[in-house]
């Protein structure tokens, strides 16, 4: 299954295309409520999603462990250290 896309991009040029069913398949999109209930070893074919931080993770298989991909920046109040303005 495919869906069929339409569209312009700016400065008049057409696009139309589709997009395989690979890529809209959700369960290679898990959703949980904390990364606490993660499965101990992930999928390297899946995203896994921490609805409580808002954070994305894709699981290293080589190191074992779950990475940081993505978070929900505007709930971040400060963030300290690094010499960027000195």
């Amino acid at each position: 299954m495919s869906e069929n896309l339409t569209g312009a991009i700016s400065g008049g040029s057409s696009l139309s295309g589709a997009i395989g069913a690979a890529v809209v398949d959700n369960t290679k999109i898990l959703q949980f409520s904390s990364i606490y209930e993660f499965p101990n070893r992930g999928d390297t074919g899946k995203i896994y999603i921490d609805t409580s931080e808002n954070a994305t993770y894709r699981w290293d298989e080589a190191a074992s462990k779950y990475y940081c991909v993505g978070r929900d920046y505007q709930e971040i109040g400060t963030i300290s250290g690094g010499t960027a303005n000195e």
